[in-house]
């Protein structure tokens, strides 16, 4: 249609506005060039179209078993509640002597430039990702999201706004917007992008209290009321009522750099905290583009759980380590982020392409995880091992306490990050045979294969990646850059 139900074309609504909200302008030189979003929306990113042998199926109704009953808001405060001052005193003192001993050894993935690697993808906009010195307390540090308001109310820094020039806001039926959001992802480094539709199931995968010790609630409100809570000293409860208008939910996947691989590693923490980054400046961005529109943008500061939201928008599939795990990507997945607005949407239906099925059988996340945190059991449960775990979903539980001495800085085990259970995964290989193209719709049909295909991957011995230093000597001819890819 050559319409957007209003006397202003499409075409004329982007001449008049520009894309420059979202950087599209700045990058013409170096990308495709689309006049209009007519153009960017006909390109058809293939964010959302799945091989014929992934199944939808319906709307709440994923391979992982959710019995919405007994599911409940969890507490997000239990997550880093458990260390103590002391520990977590003693694990930066322990990791301090070992990135000395590395840097003074010249340890290959752990050299002063593997460091400063890593720190550079820490640091973005003036802040951190993470604030460790509050590890010892009941907090968790909001700095991640901070460089844009919970609300969305970021003013157009790029000329007039829409309302100053008269222009109308954006109308479009929910597949035509959905069809325009994917295609804005997709340009700005999505990968796949799903919608769920809130309703009073899934509102309870949002944490409550969340990580700002807000109680979350829903209300008839303009725009999120925001009354922060306080963890230390004092525990104080705040609020977040999030607006009703606001009843659709972008999900969005922020792929992972392959050179999680090298374990243990600064360089594998590298791709870590460019994910996180990645992931805040695609999020600013979006919110930016829907405000021009007309529309809000909540960002995931509203505090629910990603990877649950992933699965119910059909990015992925429940894996074995919690994480979400889908064909494309296999676990090399930073993050499922998400978005809550009033712009309407289609949904997108959970998939099957397998992978929970397959990770009944596996087990090679569970095999090689050096501190014994995620189950052996022959299939998921509805039980939990404590008060980290959380209610109503069937799966495989993680013993978060043998985790968590690996996973994060301060380590008392490691320089780097882990990451070893997204690497070791079978379907983060996926692209490096072309025999997977024939592995992937096996598995999708029938579990018969699948033990043969996990011996498969160890017989090809992906589990030892070469030596950290080549990849700083890599041909960056031949060899992959995007973050998309897996082994880059």
């Amino acid at each position: 249609m050559s319409n957007f139900h209003s006397t202003v074309s499409r075409r004329d609504f982007m001449k008049a506005l520009g894309l420059a909200g979202v950087g599209l302008g700045a990058a013409g030189a170096a990308t495709p060039v689309f006049h209009d979003l007519d153009e960017l929306i006909s390109s058809k990113p293939e964010v959302r179209e799945s091989p014929w042998w992934v199944k939808e199926r319906e709307f709440e109704d994923p391979t992982v078993e959710i019995d919405w009953s007994l599911k409940t808001h969890f507490d997000y405060n239990l997550v880093h509640s458990w260390v103590s001052k002391e520990t977590a005193q003693e694990w930066q003192e322990k990791q301090a002597e070992l990135i000395r001993e590395a840097v003074a050894n010249n340890t290959p993935g752990n050299t002063l430039k593997d460091m400063a690697l890593a720190n550079m993808g820490l640091h973005y906009a003036g802040s951190d990702l993470f604030n460790y010195s509050q590890l010892s307390r009941p907090e968790y540090s909001t700095v991640i999201l901070d460089t844009f308001d919970v609300s969305g109310q970021i003013d157009n820094k790029y000329g007039l706004t829409r309302t100053q020039l008269g222009i109308p806001k954006w109308q479009g039926t929910p597949e035509e917007n959905s069809a325009m959001v994917a295609a804005v992802l997709h340009f700005l480094g999505s990968t796949r992008v799903g919608y769920v539709s809130i309703n009073e199931n899934n509102k309870k995968v949002w944490f409550s209290p969340d990580k700002a010790n807000r109680i979350i609630s829903w209300g008839d409100v303009e725009e999120p009321v925001n009354t922060p809570g306080i963890l230390w000293p004092g525990n104080k409860l705040g609020s977040l009522v999030l607006p009703n208008k606001c009843n659709s939910l972008i999900s969005f996947v922020i792929p992972q750099s392959g050179i999680s691989k090298y374990h243990h590693t600064a360089l594998s923490r590298a791709a870590t905290f460019l994910g996180y980054a990645e992931s805040t400046i695609i999020s600013a961005r979006l919110q930016i583009f829907l405000k021009t529109l007309g529309y809000d943008g909540v960002g995931s500061d509203a505090s629910a759980n990603n990877v649950g939201f992933g699965v119910l928008a059909g990015n992925g599939e429940l894996g074995r380590l919690n994480y979400l795990v889908n064909p494309w990507h296999g676990a090399l997945i930073r993050k499922a982020d998400f978005m809550l607005t009033d712009l309407p949407l289609a949904p997108t239906r959970p998939i099957d392409s397998g992978i929970t099925r397959f990770c009944a059988t596996c087990k090679k996340c569970a095999e090689m995880c050096p501190g014994s945190a995620l189950s052996l059991a022959d299939g998921p449960s509805w039980d939990t091992l404590s008060a980290q775990n959380g209610l109503g979903v069937k799966n495989y539980t993680n013993d978060w306490h043998k985790c968590r001495p690996w996973a994060w800085p301060p380590s008392p085990n490691t320089v780097g990050s882990c990451g070893v259970c997204q690497a070791v995964c079978v379907f983060s290989k996926l692209e490096e045979s072309s025999v997977h193209d024939i592995i992937k719709p096996v598995v999708s049909q029938t579990p018969l294969f699948n033990r043969f295909f996990k011996r498969m991957d160890d017989m090809f011995n992906y589990n030892n990646p070469e030596n950290p230093e080549e990849w700083w000597s890599r041909d960056y001819k031949n060899y992959p850059y995007s973050r998309a890819v897996p082994g880059n």
